[in-house]
C-alpha cells in the first residue's frame, strides 16, 4: 500500500515513541512472488501486473507499466493544541488516555495513535506535532479519549489552523465502590489474598448488548480494601470478579452523579489459617507470596497470600471446611522469589473451626538431595545439548509428577534431584535432550547418588534443496517416515520428527536450503516432499540407511524442487459483490484423503500451490461453505449467504440463576474424526472441530443457527456455571440432518425435567 503521508511527533510526544502511518490510496490484491502461502513476504522477483487484480482473474490481456510518479514533496504545518477531557459536571478527568488520528488517511482506523494520558487536571499538551502533507487532502485531525461504555463525541480540528484548546466532555455516567470485608464486617487485609485485582465486566445474561459494550474494568484494591471505579455507563449490569468472593452480579448507576456502593463480606464461618513464616535460619519471611494446601475429603482448596513486615500471614480459606479435618501443607508460592530454594512443609493435620486457625511457627525447609548420578550422551559429557530431568514419585501405586522437586546438570553430566525427602520412596527420573534418542525412566529410591545414565545422539538426516523465487518451498511440509515395525519408543521419534515445517528450513547459499533431523533411531526411511492439499509427494527418496551418525547417502545432496509446482491466485467474492479479506476468511485446499490445508485471506487473494487440479472450500463468516472441484487456473470465486434455522428448547427454558447460561454446541457429524486441518500459522486441529459452532441460547430458550454445511450435524446443550461448562444431559435430538434448501423449519430440542438444572449444579 502506497504511503501518502508520515506524521513524526517530536518534543514530549517522542518519548512516548508516537509514530504516525499514514496510509491510503487503492488496495492492490498482492502478487504470487510477494505474498506465500503464510503470508509473509519471501521473495524478491519484481511484483506481475496481476497485483492490481480485477474483479475477475480469468482470460486477461497482458498489461504494461511505466515507470513510476515522482514522489511529490511533502508541506509542512505545525500543530500545537491542549487537549482537555471533563467529565459531564466539567470536573477534570485524570488518567484518560488521549487518541488522535489524521484524516483522511487514518479514516479506517478505529482510534489512531495514543498521544498522551490526562494528568490531575485531565490535560494532554500536544506540542511541536510536524505533520508531512502528502497533498491537500491531509489537513484534519481527529481526537478521541476513549472510555469503555461511554460514548463521547470525537473532536476535529483543521491542521493548518488549530485552536489552541479543545475540550472532549465525558457524557452522563456513575461510579461503583466495591469493599471487601471479614465476616466481622473490618477490611480484609490485602496480605490474605495472593493478587488483590478486582474486575467488573458486563453481565453475561446481557447477550442483547451491541459488541462496543462488552468490556471488562480492572482495578486494585488499596489499603483499606476499597477500589473504586469512576465514570461507568448509566443502565448498564455487571459482574464483580473479586479475590477470594468469586462472582457476583451489581446493577450500576441509574442516574447521573449516582455511586453505587457494594460490600463484599466472607460469612461468619468462614475459615482462616494465621501463623508466622520464618525461613531455615528461623528468620522471619517478609512480603512472600505464600500458599498453604488444605487437603481434605472432598479434594484440596489452596488458600494464597503474602507475609507481612513480621512474617505472619492470615490466609482465607472457606466456610465450607469448617468442622473438618484437614492436612496442611505450607510452600512458597509461584510468584515467591524470597522463598527460592525451599520446600514445602507438611504440618499435622487438625479440624478447622470458624474465625482463625494458628498453625504458629512455619518453618521452610532448605534443599535435600533425592538423587544424583552422571548422564553421558555417547559415552561422553553432554556440553552444549539441553537435557531436562523430571522426577515422578509412587504416591498410593500411583507415578504422580512431583512439582516441589528441582534437577540440575552440569557441563560435565554430574546431574541432582533436589527437593522434599521420604526415606526410602521410590522415585522414577524421566531424562530427555533433544539431542538424544528417548530412554526408559529410570527408578531409584531416595537418597541414591550413584545413578549412570547413558544417552545415544542416534542417526542425523540433513537434505539440501534446490530452489528459486518461483518455488513457494516456505508452504511445503517435509516427511522423514520410517518403514516396518516400530517399538514404543521409536514410534515417539517418529511422530515427533515425522513432519516438519518451513521453520526447520535454514538457508545453505547457492539457491539452497537444508533441513535436519535429528535424534533417530536406526532403520530404512523415506524423505518426501508434500505440497499443500496434496496428499502425494512431489519429490520422494526412498531407502534411506539410517544409522548412529550422519547419513552419508548422496541423494540428499541437492533435490531439485524447482519447476515441479503452479501457483495459482485466487480470490473471493462475497454475495454483495464485494472483494473478500480479512484473517477470518480462508480458502481450504482439500487433499485426496480429506484433510485440509487453510489460506487467510488477509488482503483479497492467496497463492496455492498446486501440482495438480484442487478442490477448494471457501470459508467466510455468515456465508455457506462453497465447494469447488478442479480448480487450477487464476479464479475469482463466489460464495452466497448461509441460511438460518431456528432452534427452540422445549419445554420452554425457565429463568436460570445469576450467572448461568446456555450454549448450543454444534459440529459436522458426517465428518472421520482423523480428518485435519492446518493454518496458514501452522496451528493445526481436526477439521470438525475448526467448523464447529457455538450458539448462546436466550433467555426464552431460542437461538438461530446459520446453515453454513449442508449434513448431518451433532447437537449438545452446554450449561454454564460462571466460566464453569457441564453438558446437558439427554437432550434429543443428538444428532439432526440440515440442508440449505427444503431442510426443517425450526430445530427442536427436548430437554428431560431436571437436566439443566443438575448441569448447573455439576458446573459450580
Amino acid at each position: 500500500m502506497r504511503n501518502l503521508a508520515v506524521s513524526v511527533i517530536v518534543a514530549a510526544i517522542l518519548a512516548l515513541g508516537g509514530v504516525w502511518w499514514l496510509q491510503g490510496g487503492p488496495t492492490p490484491v498482492p502478487s504470487k512472488t510477494a505474498q506465500s502461502a503464510s503470508g509473509d513476504s519471501t521473495s524478491s522477483r519484481a511484483a506481475t501486473p496481476r497485483e492490481a487484480a480485477p474483479a475477475s482473474i480469468d482470460d486477461r490481456e497482458p498489461v504494461e507499466v511505466g515507470p513510476s510518479e515522482p514522489t511529490p514533496t511533502p508541506e509542512t504545518a505545525a500543530l500545537e493544541v491542549l487537549v482537555r477531557v471533563l467529565d459531564f459536571q466539567s470536573r477534570p478527568v485524570a488518567g484518560a488516555g488521549v487518541f488522535a488520528r489524521i484524516l483522511p488517511e487514518q479514516q479506517d482506523a478505529p482510534r489512531g495513535q495514543q498521544v498522551g494520558t490526562t494528568d490531575e487536571d485531565g490535560v494532554v499538551r500536544v506540542q511541536d506535532v510536524a505533520i508531512l502533507l502528502a497533498d491537500t487532502a491531509s489537513t484534519g485531525v481527529e481526537f478521541d479519549c476513549p472510555i469503555p461504555g461511554l460514548a463521547i463525541e470525537r473532536q476535529r480540528i483543521d491542521a493548518r489552523s488549530p485552536p489552541p484548546e479543545i475540550v472532549l466532555r465525558l457524557p452522563p455516567s456513575g461510579s461503583i465502590v466495591i469493599r471487601a470485608q471479614q465476616a466481622d464486617g473490618t477490611p480484609l487485609p490485602l496480605h490474605s489474598i495472593d493478587k488483590p485485582g478486582v474486575m467488573l465486566t458486563h453481565d453475561r445474561e446481557d447477550e442483547g448488548a451491541p459488541a462496543e459494550r462488552k468490556y471488562t474494568l480492572r482495578q486494585t484494591l488499596d489499603e483499606s480494601a476499597t477500589v473504586t471505579f469512576p465514570h461507568v455507563e448509566l443502565g448498564a449490569e455487571f459482574l464483580i470478579v473479586a479475590p477470594s468472593f468469586g462472582w457476583r452480579p451489581c446493577a450500576g448507576p441509574r442516574r447521573p452523579g449516582e455511586t453505587v456502593e457494594v460490600v463484599l463480606r466472607h460469612e461468619p464461618d468462614t475459615c482462616y489459617v494465621t501463623g508466622r513464616l520464618l525461613d531455615a535460619e528461623d528468620n522471619p519471611v517478609a512480603g512472600a507470596p505464600l500458599v498453604v494446601t488444605c487437603t481434605h475429603g472432598g479434594g484440596s482448596t489452596p488458600a494464597t497470600g503474602t507475609t507481612d513486615a513480621e512474617g505472619r500471614f492470615r490466609l482465607w480459606t472457606t466456610a465450607g471446611l469448617a468442622g473438618e479435618e484437614v492436612h496442611l501443607v505450607a510452600g512458597p508460592s509461584s510468584r515467591s522469589r524470597r522463598l527460592a530454594g525451599t520446600w514445602s512443609t507438611a504440618l499435622d493435620p487438625r479440624v478447622l473451626v470458624p474465625g482463625d486457625n494458628d498453625l504458629g511457627e512455619v518453618r521452610m525447609r532448605g534443599p535435600e538431595i533425592l538423587a544424583a548420578g552422571t548422564v553421558t550422551l555417547d559415552g561422553a559429557a553432554p556440553g552444549s545439548a539441553t537435557v531436562r530431568i523430571t522426577v515422578e514419585r509412587l504416591l498410593d501405586d500411583r507415578w504422580q509428577s512431583d512439582p516441589d522437586s528441582r534437577a540440575t546438570v552440569d557441563a560435565e553430566g554430574a546431574f541432582s534431584i533436589s527437593g522434599p525427602a521420604v526415606p526410602d520412596q521410590h522415585l522414577r527420573l524421566r531424562i530427555t535432550s533433544a539431542d538424544a534418542l528417548p530412554i526408559e525412566p529410570v527408578e531409584c529410591t531416595a537418597g541414591t547418588t550413584d545413578l549412570r545414565v547413558e544417552l545415544s545422539s542416534g542417526g542425523t538426516v540433513t537434505a539440501t534443496f534446490l530452489v528459486d523465487e518461483s518455488v513457494p518451498y516456505r508452504s511445503f511440509r517435509y516427511r522423514l517416515r520410517g518403514s516396518g515395525e516400530l517399538d514404543r519408543l521409536q514410534q515417539v521419534v517418529q511422530d515427533r520428527e515425522e513432519l516438519r515445517s518451513a521453520e526447520n528450513l535454514r538457508p545453505a547459499g547457492d539457491g539452497r536450503v537444508s533441513m535436519t533431523w535429528k535424534a533417530l533411531p536406526p532403520g530404512t526411511r523415506t524423505l518426501s516432499v508434500v505440497a499443500p492439499g496434496q496428499s502425494q509427494p512431489i519429490v520422494a527418496v526412498e531407502g534411506l540407511d539410517v544409522a548412529n551418525g550422519l547419513c552419508e547417502d548422496r541423494r540428499l545432496d541437492g533435490i531439485d524442487l524447482r519447476g515441479l509446482v503452479r501457483e495459482v491466485l485466487l480470490s473471493v467474492l462475497d454475495s454483495n459483490g464485494q472483494m473478500v479479506k480479512g484473517e477470518a476468511a480462508s480458502i481450504l485446499a482439500i487433499d485426496d484423503e480429506g484433510n485440509a490445508r487453510g489460506f487467510q485471506l488477509r488482503t483479497g487473494a492467496v497463492v496455492i500451490p498446486a501440482t495438480k487440479p484442487l478442490r477448494l472450500w471457501i470459508d467466510v463468516p455468515g456465508q455457506r461453505i462453497a465447494e469447488f472441484h478442479d480448480v487450477f487456473s487464476d479464479r475469482t470465486l463466489r460464495v452466497e449467504p448461509a441460511s438460518e434455522l431456528p432452534v427452540r428448547l422445549t419445554p420452554p427454558l425457565g429463568r436460570l440463576p445469576a450467572n448461568t447460561h446456555l450454549e448450543l454446541i454444534v459440529r459436522p457429524d458426517d465428518m472421520e474424526d482423523g480428518r485435519r486441518i492446518t493454518t496458514d500459522r501452522a496451528h493445526e486441529s481436526s477439521l470438525a472441530s475448526y467448523l464447529e459452532q457455538r450458539v448462546r441460547i436466550d433467555d426464552s430458550g431460542r437461538a438461530t443457527l446459520l446453515v453454513r454445511r449442508a449434513g448431518r450435524l451433532r447437537v449438545a446443550l452446554v450449561a454454564y456455571h460462571g466460566i464453569a461448562p457441564d453438558q446437558v444431559r439427554g437432550v434429543e435430538p443428538t444428532t439432526c440432518t440440515v440442508l440449505f434448501e427444503g431442510g426443517p423449519d425450526e430445530l427442536l430440542l427436548r430437554v428431560p425435567d431436571g437436566a439443566i438444572e443438575a448441569a448447573l449444579e455439576r458446573a459450580k
